[in-house]
């Protein structure tokens, strides 16, 4: 899988396995949808256990092998930590996931349901507490696609473990020395904010408005008060 992803990486090489390599993320795509229904309550395959395979029984009784789904959400995180220059591939295949999985869903929001979109958040984030400074690139870059392509209530759901692995990197790494990743970081954490907040009722601003509006007044009144104090005692001392 880490083969596939990085060979697709290199432009001679998409016209040749392209078709491949689309419909195997639409494989795995169908994967977690099945997985999402038969395992409901399973946790995702740890990286240390070697590769394996997944029975699933038909409705007639017969047992089928399949690929574990989430040894690809355990590729693509490592692959897209390996070289700036993989990421378009791993960016690429979420958005064949997500399409994917939305079109056998329904929507988008039922998607965000989804174990495995949260196993690959989690993934990525575990990735900003690595020690190598390209593997919290590659995090970085997969936490703002998600940010960008997950709905708002998806990502207010991850925005702690979000924000605490985004500052890691900013107080892990000198910013005199990595200045591309701990940039990236600090605009990670930007688009995150501005996801997060832009879900915030039209009806706080406007209050907001209304109080600062209010306070201003209040001041305002304040100083004509002091100002007519002032005044009267200029008679009454001379």
């Amino acid at each position: 899988l880490q083969g596939l992803l990085c060979a697709f990486s290199y432009s001679d090489l998409q016209e040749t396995i392209g078709s491949f390599f689309t419909d195997c993320c639409r494989y795995f795509a169908l994967q977690f949808v099945t997985h999402s229904f038969s395992h409901p309550s399973s946790s995702s395959t740890s990286s240390s256990e070697p590769l394996h395979f997944v029975e699933n029984q038909t409705k007639n009784g017969s047992v089928v092998a399949s690929l574990d789904p989430y040894l690809f959400i355990e590729a693509l995180v490592e692959v897209i930590s390996r070289h700036e220059s993989y990421s378009p591939t791993v960016l690429l295949a979420i958005d064949h996931l997500l399409e994917c999985c939305t079109s056998l869903m329904g929507n988008i929001d039922r998607v965000a349901e989804m174990k495995a979109f949260s196993d690959l958040a989690q993934t990525l984030v575990h990735y900003c507490y690595k020690d190598r400074w390209c593997q919290k690139r590659g995090a970085c870059h997969g936490i703002s696609h998600l940010i960008n392509r997950m709905p708002v209530s998806w990502v207010i759901r991850h925005q702690l473990s979000f924000m605490n692995g985004l500052f890691n990197i900013l107080s892990d790494l000198p910013s005199e020395i990595f200045h591309d990743v701990t940039s990236l970081s600090a605009s990670t954490c930007h688009l995150l904010l501005k996801s997060c907040l832009s879900s915030l009722p039209s009806s706080s601003s406007s209050s907001m408005e209304d109080d600062s509006s209010s306070s201003s007044s209040s001041s305002q009144m304040k100083d004509d008060e002091e100002g007519n104090e002032k005044e009267v005692l200029k008679p009454l001392e001379s």
